[in-house]
């Protein structure tokens, strides 16, 4: 009785309820989409402006840094000319400073403002302290730059500003973590929204067919065409098309597999004219998997692609399935996705990953200020020594040409020690594309522990090696492994800040496991991983520091996960925390 009813109903029982069906997905589709768009690209706006206010902070503190180390220049200088180049330097620094404060003020959150009404004072304070340590260094001299610089009043000026600028850092770090969260939950929200829409719309669809179908039923060729109509436009959105090929029909393709080549559907689909059509790197490829295919049959899964008439490059994947008839002749279908617009999202996400990754790496170094002043300052330290003594023994009466000699030979070393700590910083600080080589994985560690042996030193903790000798090399970018070492290192090293009852030790090993990969562990003597928090370190945003954004371990992933290795953490014994990473062998 009720499908009588429904059967009278002139909607249920014609196509246009189909096509309505489909338009108000559509619709809906379209609605949900502009309303993600115009929420995302506001808190996109909102993420710039945070933004905004993170590089400011970033700047700031390097600038304080760049004033320190021209200011120990200034009281280290024996020489008033190195002085007066040091003070200008200093000025310099300072006055961007004073600018970059000034311009900060109208990107201030309402909440920071007080916070940075206070950084702001200190940075006055901080730049008439320093100004009147250039004005000694040239008027007075050395020790009364030396007397003022040098001391805890200057410390404490300068340690006040970097607590308050890194209070404003901490709390717009926060709020670029907080809109990056609401943004991805958000984009979830929307596609389950969109998926759910457009599910329910094909079920709508599918039902009003079967009605159709049932009322209609005398009319099934009319009915058949429909339901093509439909599956053709299905293809369409999905960018998918189909074919067929046999030997006594040829190519058989569906309007949206001529759609994706571009071809007149007047004309046959031959080989010839796919190969035509063909990206010129592709043809060979495509040539020998038609041959092969043709000789042998079977399973195919292929990606090329295609280069059109107006230079556009599409990206396309096939499968095509193998079919024998009860003659064994052979025939093929297949589908054809075009999957351009999936290659370019993965290529983004592959930059945007390398940006991060440059972005951690960048971290990393200002973690390592102290060392690199260290590192940079005792060579030109010394070459100031060796070239004070070189003039010494030129000027006497007799010059004493073997010890300039040997003072030159010194000065050349310490200018080379510098010149390595530089070119090893750079290494790390440039933004260059990843690159492959075969590399001594023994000798990248001890290149990271020159990098943060200072660093241990001021947390009080023991470095110990552990490298297997003759371990086969591994092929990898120098620059991504070497920032997945420091990673750990750091990691490690900050773990056991607040051990008091025990040795603080840090100990790198590398051998060779059975499956003949390279295996790194990085253990240490801290508070171990935590219940529960091995399987979510490695995720990103994650984090056990309180000022940490979770990203290190989750960069550490990537990049050794891109590299065809594995990456996990287990407690070490009695007490601490063990990180593995497994290379293959080059």
């Amino acid at each position: 009785m009720f499908r009588q009813k429904l059967r009278r109903l002139p909607v249920l029982g014609s196509v246009y309820a189909i096509i309505a069906a489909l338009g108000l997905v559509v619709l809906a589709v379209g609605v949900i989409g502009v309303a993600a768009v115009y929420t995302t690209n506001k808190h996109v706006r909102e993420l710039e402006e945070v933004a905004n206010r993170a590089f400011f902070a970033e700047h700031a503190n390097t600038l304080v840094y760049a004033v320190v180390m021209d200011s120990r220049g200034i009281y280290m200088s024996a020489d008033a000319a190195d002085r007066a180049t040091y003070g200008a330097g200093v000025m310099k620094f300072l006055a961007e400073l004073d600018a970059t404060m000034a311009a900060w003020t109208q990107f201030v959150a309402p909440d920071d403002r007080n916070d940075f009404t206070r950084a702001r004072a200190r940075a006055q304070e901080f730049i008439r302290f320093r100004t009147e340590l250039v004005r000694l260094g040239n008027e007075v001299g050395q020790a009364a730059a030396r007397a003022w610089g040098d001391n805890d009043a200057n410390r404490t000026t300068r340690e006040a500003l970097n607590r308050e600028i890194d209070l404003l850092a901490k709390a717009n770090y926060a709020e670029l973590a907080r809109l990056r969260a609401w943004i991805n939950e958000y984009s979830i929200w929307q596609f389950m929204l969109a998926a759910a829409t457009m599910a329910g719309g094909i079920l709508l669809a599918i039902l009003l067919i079967v009605l159709t179908f049932g009322r209609f039923r005398k009319e099934a060729a009319t009915e058949v065409a429909s339901k093509e109509a439909y599956l053709a436009e299905a293809q369409r959105l999905s960018h998918t098309g189909s074919f067929g090929w046999s030997a006594a029909t040829g190519f058989v393709w569906s309007d949206e597999t001529f759609r994706i080549f571009e071809l007149d559907r007047a004309a046959a689909p031959t080989v010839e004219a796919i190969i035509q059509r063909t990206h010129p790197e592709d043809r060979e490829r495509v040539r020998e998997f038609i041959e092969r295919a043709s000789r042998g049959g079977g399973d195919w899964d292929v990606e090329h692609r295609l280069l059109m008439p107006d230079g556009a490059v599409k990206s396309l994947h096939l499968v095509v399935h193998a079919v024998r008839d009860k003659a064994g002749v052979l025939s093929f279908v297949g589908a054809v996705m075009d999957v351009t617009a999936a290659k370019r999202a993965e290529e983004a996400v592959q930059a945007a990953q390398a940006e991060l990754a440059h972005v951690a790496r960048m971290t990393t170094l200002g973690e390592l200020t102290a060392w690199i002043a260290h590192e940079v300052n005792q060579p030109l330290a010394g070459i100031v020594t060796n070239g004070t003594a070189c003039l010494q023994w030129l000027g006497q009466k007799d010059p004493a040409l073997d010890e300039a000699r040997s003072a030159v030979a010194d000065m050349v070393s310490d200018a080379q020690r510098a010149g390595d700590v530089i070119l090893e910083i750079r290494a790390l600080s440039r933004k260059t594309a990843p690159k492959r080589a075969a590399l001594d994985i023994n000798e990248l560690i001890q290149g990271v522990i020159r990098l943060v042996t200072r660093e241990a030193q001021a947390h009080g903790a023991a470095v110990r090696l552990d490298l297997a000798p003759a371990l086969p090399a591994v092929v990898g970018d120098r620059v991504q492994l070497q920032q997945v070492v420091i990673n750990l290192v750091i990691n490690a090293i900050q773990a056991m800040a607040s051990v008091t009852v025990r040795p603080r030790e840090l100990s790198i090993r590398s051998r060779q496991n059975e499956a003949g990969h390279v295996l790194i562990e990085v253990a240490d003597s801290g508070h171990g991983i935590g219940s529960g928090n091995a399987e979510e370190l490695f995720k990103a945003f994650f984090t056990t520091k309180p000022a940490g954004m979770g990203m290190g371990l989750s960069i550490c992933r990537s990049i050794i996960e891109a590299h065809g290795g594995n990456v996990w953490a287990t407690d070490n014994t009695p007490s601490g925390a063990v990180f593995h990473f497994t290379l293959p062998a080059g």
